[in-house]
């Protein structure tokens, strides 16, 4: 099995049990398709097999059923070489599928070639007849919910922490790596701790929406391993690429690449990303976010413009999105030099859009 099939992991966050959602086409017989056993939630890897199990009804005589499994996107399951789960004749069909953070079930034509990967579920349409998506209990998102909570910028922000690898990166998250100081500024720190490096991550506990999302940052020159993330992220992935909206400081591993970037998701489609250079120091960054646009602009703490862009689309709509915040390392390598990275984030703010 190819590499990619292997590479499962959580994905900026965690997630939560949601009951499956199923499209179908309409019409007097249509198709569907159900998930009836999930397997349970794990970060993935080579040698974590489950079982999945599931109904469907109105399959054509040359139907089949392609499974996917989440990590930092979707891999197709079982194998890559062999993606088809046939279904018996009273429509029930089971497999075994590589863990994950989530799974779907795709009733198709064989006609239908799925990709060894994808960022988002496709639609009901042509060789695909229905989709059912499940996202799996407990996991990133029970750990995230046990640790502390801090009171920032007139939020309370839940502190992420993980007990072993999880999305992005996949890193593990301390809780004593986000802190508030005296003056009320949030810090956010990289650091190695009982022998691994572990990063941080805050969640906005309030879904705010459509808005102006103000963070002002003290950020010195990082390690090109290390991000910073500014964003939203709703743990619901379909349709609408968990609604993530980002504003990222990074060279992404390559100190040669420009360490600023606007993006929606998905990043895949060249029209969704912009790269610019940030200076070190003081920083505000900034994106409106109104139905069909998201303006985006980075500035000196003088109100003087580093880069501004307007994306109109591919906008998600507001739904079940969270303000978030964190510092991680890219593939989870060390930063260079081996030494501890730390960013303050001297203020957030939020205005709803009119």
């Amino acid at each position: 099995m190819l590499r990619a099939t292997f590479a499962l992991f959580v994905a900026f966050g965690g997630v939560l049990a949601l009951p499956f959602q199923t499209q179908a086409q309409s019409g007097p017989a249509t198709p569907s398709i159900a998930i009836v056993e999930l397997p349970p939630w794990d970060p993935g890897g080579p040698d974590k097999l489950g079982r999945i199990a599931g109904t469907s009804a109105g399959a054509c005589a040359d139907c089949a059923v392609v499974l996917f499994s989440k990590g930092d996107t979707w891999y197709v399951q079982p194998f890559e070489a062999a993606p088809y789960t046939e279904i018996g004749p009273d429509g029930r069909w089971a497999a075994g599928i590589h863990l994950g953070t989530g799974y779907a079930a795709l009733l198709v034509r064989r006609s239908y070639r799925p990709p060894s990967r994808l960022t988002a579920l496709p639609p009901v349409g042509g060789d695909v007849l229905a989709v059912a998506a499940e996202q799996a209990s407990g996991g990133a998102a029970a750990m995230e919910r046990s640790g502390k909570t801090l009171l920032f910028a007139g939020f309370s922000w839940s502190v992420k922490t993980s007990s072993g690898p999880v999305g992005p990166g996949p890193n593990v998250f301390a809780g004593e790596n986000a802190w508030v100081d005296a003056a009320g500024m949030l810090h956010l720190k990289i650091a190695r701790q009982r022998g691994q490096w572990t990063c941080a991550e805050v969640v906005n506990e309030k879904s705010l929406g459509y808005g102006r999302y103000t963070f002002t940052v003290d950020a010195p020159e990082l390690p090109p391993e290390a991000v910073l993330g500014l964003f939203t992220w709703d743990e619901a992935t379909t349709p609408y690429h968990n609604r993530e909206i980002d504003i990222e400081v990074s060279r992404w591993r390559d100190p040669k690449n420009k360490n600023g970037q606007f993006v929606i998701q998905p990043y895949t489609e060249p029209a969704n990303i912009v790269r610019f250079e940030i200076p070190p120091g003081p920083a505000i960054h900034t994106f409106l976010w109104k139905p069909g646009r998201v303006s985006c602009r980075s500035a000196r703490a003088g109100s003087k413009t580093i880069y501004q862009h307007t994306f109109t689309a591919g906008i998600p709509p507001a739904g079940g999105e969270h303000a978030r915040i964190n510092l991680w390392l890219a593939g989870a390598e060390a930063p260079s030099g081996g030494e501890p990275a730390e960013v303050v984030i001297r203020a957030f703010a939020f205005k709803p859009a009119r």
